[in-house]
């Protein structure tokens, strides 16, 4: 893998979403202070990035926000990306099958299909940065976290 500087790779991905953000009237905020060196394919962490944001977008109603948060990577935990969105969240019990490739949350819950494809991507291009991704409530709404070598 290169060197790839993850603020300035969030920066991008945020900015590749800022317009339809806009659009929907939801709030994008990217919380990335310090530069953070991870080891990596930047296009395909690109991609991962680009599709929980559209996730995020596409499950948040207008006026909600969303943050992107970049931690300070201590050495033994490397980098984590939080993205907390204001959307309705996915049910504990449903969690772990969002990871299945073409699962989709029970629409009777949620009004939109589709939380699928999506998530089982974004765990592959985690897992092969020997990374993972956790979801958990942003009370409410959905709290993805990426953790990074």
């Amino acid at each position: 893998g290169h060197d790839v500087e993850l603020g300035a790779l969030l920066r991008d991905v945020v900015e590749l979403y800022e317009p339809l953000a806009h659009e929907r009237d939801i709030e994008l905020v990217l919380d990335a202070p310090l530069p953070q060196v991870c080891k990596g394919e930047a296009d395909l962490l690109f991609q991962m990035f680009a599709n929980i944001l559209d996730n995020a977008i596409k499950y948040t109603p207008s006026r909600g926000n969303i943050r992107v948060q970049l931690r300070a990577g201590a050495a033994e935990v490397g980098h984590s990306v939080l993205i907390a969105d204001s959307g309705p969240g996915i049910p504990i019990g449903e969690r772990k099958n969002v990871f299945r490739r073409f699962y989709r949350v029970e629409s009777s819950r949620t009004e939109q299909p589709g939380h699928g494809l999506g998530l089982s991507l974004v765990q592959a291009i985690a897992q092969y940065h020997h990374g993972s991704v956790e979801l958990a409530s942003n009370n409410p709404g959905l709290q993805v976290r990426v953790t990074l070598a």
